[in-house]
Order: C-alpha cells, then sequence, then structure tokens
C-alpha cells in the first residue's frame, strides 16, 4: 500500500537523489552577483525550500552560500511546505518582514501560490532552461505579479520597485 512509511521513504530517496546532484550544480548566471548586491544594500533575504535542511547545508557548502541569506527555511522547520503560506511566514517573521513588504521568488507554481497565500507579491523566474520541464501558459495561470528570464532581468525591476541602485 501507499501509507505513509511508503511516502516517507519516497521522499527520502527523492531528497537523496537531489543531494547527490548539487556536487555538480551551479547558480544561474548573475545570480550570486544579485544576491551581493542586494546584501549589500541592506536588503534582507531569506530561502524558503521543501527540500529537508542536510540537502542545503550540502548546496550551501558547495555553492559557497554560508551567510549570503540573513534566514533559511527548509522543509525540516515547517509542518506545511510550499503551496502553505507557512513557510513563507516563518521566513518573514525570521527577519522581521511583513508579507506587504517583500517579494516572493520562485519558480513553479508552488512558489507563487505560497508567496500569494502569505500576501505577499510573487515573482516567477522562467529561464529557457526551464522550458523542457515546465510549460509557460501554465505558470502563467498562477498569476505571478511578474515573471523573468535572467538574474538581470530581475535585478532591473528590483531596482525599479526597491527605488535604490543594486
Amino acid at each position: 500500500t501507499f501509507g505513509v512509511e511508503c511516502h516517507k521513504t519516497f521522499w527520502q530517496l527523492v531528497q537523496h537523489k537531489i543531494m547527490s546532484h548539487y556536487d555538480t550544480a551551479a547558480l544561474f548566471p548573475g545570480a550570486r552577483d544579485l544576491l551581493n548586491r542586494l546584501r549589500q544594500a541592506g536588503v534582507p533575504i531569506a530561502l524558503v525550500t521543501s527540500s529537508e535542511r542536510p540537502v542545503i547545508e550540502k548546496a550551501f557548502h558547495h555553492l559557497n552560500l554560508h551567510g549570503v541569506f540573513q534566514a533559511v527555511v527548509t522543509a525540516d522547520d515547517v509542518e506545511n511546505l510550499k503551496p502553505s503560506a507557512e513557510p513563507v511566514l516563518a521566513a518573514l517573521s525570521k527577519i522581521g518582514k511583513m508579507p506587504q513588504e517583500a517579494l516572493f521568488i520562485g519558480d513553479y507554481i508552488v512558489d507563487v501560490k505560497a508567496g500569494k497565500a502569505a500576501g505577499t507579491d510573487t515573482a516567477l523566474f522562467f529561464a529557457d532552461s526551464h522550458r523542457r520541464f515546465h510549460k509557460e501558459e501554465l505558470l502563467k495561470e498562477s498569476q505571478p505579479d511578474f515573471m523573468f528570464d535572467s538574474y538581470q532581468n530581475l535585478r532591473e525591476r528590483l531596482t525599479h520597485l526597491l527605488a535604490i541602485s543594486i
């Protein structure tokens, strides 16, 4: 049967498979530069993920991301994962921000739904490389406040939204 134990075993296998790929993972072009610029400008940044903390710790180590985020909320920190608002609200609480002060950025429908459920503005990253996994029309149906296809585009949008130079 497909009981809880089967679900847990399946999820552990998925997390293990994800973790095995972080040795070759790379950030999208412009992502590290934008993160650094936001930090230098004093913009608090949090990460919300449905991955478990050991997976994220491995990714942070490989990608040299320790200290980049002021808060990290993983599957281990909440009862309900995205599309629930719970992990987004937990991250906002950790950085001392209200939902109306935040932009929740993700790359899939559950991210947009979680941000909207929490009351934030939302942005959806949809790079050309995502086209083989996701249909753009389906992603647009989640109604993000805006979509972007590169971190340079996001940087330009944030410069306008935040009214600061980043």
